[in-house]
């Protein structure tokens, strides 16, 4: 098999408008070695799907996008993408066993879900100034990544974006980090601290994760120390929750004003009983009302609209 073979005819006439289509090269292993060409602003979904002998793909400074799994499954060991790249979706390198580097775009501003997730042998990763998100499982099951820089502008970490990262010893969170969903981090065994600024939300963070977050406030010398494990479901970092404070609060009132009436004696002043019996009715009912409201904006949370993404991932 030659590297240089030429692409057949029928597969260049389907290449039009400037985009390659999907399916183009699915399955084909006929080839080690591609040069886009310049004409080229759209690689489309699963394009070189499954192209297990595909090791080195030049991408022109004119392509756009990269469709959902166009690489997915592929032999790439490396990949390098322009600045011309603003688009990176759903799984586009998932699975490329063999990719060992690659680099993100300044203008692709999200990391899609799964893009690289199980590339197994990743362990060179670059993200511009200018990426925002790294989206859910982006780089989960990279088991061979044992360092990472955020750039300051990545304001998000996904669900389970780093999770089966095994090797990870070594991740920096930036100032401008907002949030970092659950499981960001779950199952980094080699991963034992995150510097990490108090302002961050962490969502339902992974209690089976042997991590520890150090808070730290840039305007004192403070820090806060949170350990998430398997034992202690209670992690500082979180928002408390208000609807529970809501019921606690109303639920301390009322046991409150109950031990209080158990203590009158029936020849004292009544008015001052019938007070307490009418604040104790008050808060059982406010407590009912607040508790049955909630209950039912639970049920309307759970019903979750129905995932449209791509099949792949």
């Amino acid at each position: 098999m030659s590297e240089n073979k030429q692409i057949s005819s029928y597969l260049l006439d389907k290449m039009k408008n400037g985009k390659i289509p999907s399916y183009w090269l699915t399955n084909d292993n006929n080839y080690t070695n591609i040069k886009i060409p310049y004409s080229v602003t759209n690689i489309d979904n699963s394009a070189f799907y499954y192209c297990t002998n595909l090791k080195h793909v030049k991408i022109p400074n004119t392509v756009i996008r990269i469709g959902n799994g166009a690489f997915s499954f592929s032999g790439l060991t490396e990949i390098f993408l322009p600045n011309s790249v603003k688009n990176i979706e759903c799984a586009a390198f998932l699975a490329c066993k063999n990719l060992t580097k690659v680099n993100i775009p300044e203008n692709a501003k999200t990391i899609s879900k799964k893009t690289f997730s199980a590339c197994c042998l990743l362990t060179d990763v670059t993200i511009s100034e200018g990426v925002e998100n790294i989206d859910d499982n982006a780089f989960s099951g990279c088991v061979s990544l044992q360092k990472i820089i955020i750039p300051s502008t990545v304001k998000r970490i996904g669900k389970k974006a780093f999770s089966g990262c095994t090797n990870l010893v070594d991740i920096n969170i930036p100032e401008g980090m907002e949030i970092i969903e659950n499981d960001a981090f779950s199952g980094c065994t080699n991963l034992t601290n995150i510097n990490i600024d108090k302002s961050v939300e962490i969502i339902d963070e992974d209690y089976n994760s042997t991590v520890t977050y150090t808070h730290y406030n840039n305007n004192s010398n403070e820090t806060q120390t949170t350990t998430l494990n398997g034992e202690d479901n209670t992690c500082s970092a979180h928002k408390p929750n208000e609807a529970k404070q809501k019921e606690i609060k109303l639920n301390s009132t009322s046991d409150s004003e109950e031990i209080e009436l158990e203590n009158f004696d029936d020849d004292e002043d009544n008015d001052e009983k019938e007070s307490i019996v009418a604040r104790l009715s008050n808060a059982r009912r406010r407590a009912e009302k607040f508790n049955d409201s909630n209950t039912t904006n639970k049920h309307s949370q759970n019903q979750k609209p129905q995932d449209k993404s791509c099949i792949i991932c």
